[in-house]
């Protein structure tokens, strides 16, 4: 994608209070350059049936878009389908086996895209066990969770900010990086003149203790 493009991100959730307060965070920080992202929030709902075994199967039974409408008319748009590079899976309900349902269900309009989604921590099996502990937390502990971005929803939202980058890091960053390298050049410069100065100063000084001994 170049720096003219804008790229389409699909983010789904399947607990939409939760989802849209993840996605108010992310269009909240300055972490994204907004004008080279454009997300589509959706809502994707699981439901099961028993299988021949006895065993549970579960099945991907809608997928509509965050105020409840359906997909349609972005499938129908060509700017939607050329644009679409990702979908991102945020929230503490999936299991392992939605990444491949997300996945058909896009198949299913032709559509081939990266399949994101959000792992527990490494000390956890599944999100639920993740989720589960984060309830028990005290408010103390919940807290600095949310500042180190390690758990809950600012964990979801780093999740997604880092999965983007550095494609659509921020104009913002870009210009911090440029005013970085200009000040150092700048104190380069000024490190550069303070030497030559104090070399033709030394130069100065031997040429005149030349004359005084002469």
């Amino acid at each position: 994608m170049t720096g003219t493009e804008t790229e389409t991100v699909v983010v789904v959730g399947m607990n939409r209070t939760r989802m849209l307060k993840i996605m108010a965070m992310v269009e909240e920080s300055d972490e994204l350059n907004e004008d080279a992202v454009n997300f589509v929030p959706c809502v994707a709902i699981m439901s099961s049936y028993e299988g021949e075994d006895g065993e549970d199967i579960r099945y991907l039974s809608n997928f509509v878009f965050h105020d409840g409408s359906p997909m349609n008319r972005f499938f129908d748009d060509e700017e939607f389908q050329t644009s679409l590079s990702r979908v991102i899976m945020v929230g503490y309900e999936w299991i392992d086996s939605d990444r491949d349902l997300i996945s058909k269900y896009f198949e299913l309009f032709s559509l081939s895209v990266a399949i994101e989604c959000v792992e527990p921590n490494p000390e956890f099996s599944s999100l639920k066990e993740e989720m589960q502990h984060y309830k028990n937390l005290t408010t103390e502990q919940k807290e600095e969770h949310s500042v180190n971005h390690t758990m809950g929803p600012k964990k979801m939202k780093k999740f997604i900010v880092d999965t983007l980058q550095p494609t659509c890091i921020t104009v913002q960053s870009e210009t911090e990086i440029e005013n970085t390298e200009s000040e150092q050049e700048e104190e380069t410069s000024k490190i550069s003149a303070q030497n030559d100065a104090e070399e033709e100063e030394t130069g100065i000084r031997e040429r005149q203790g030349t004359t005084k001994g002469a």
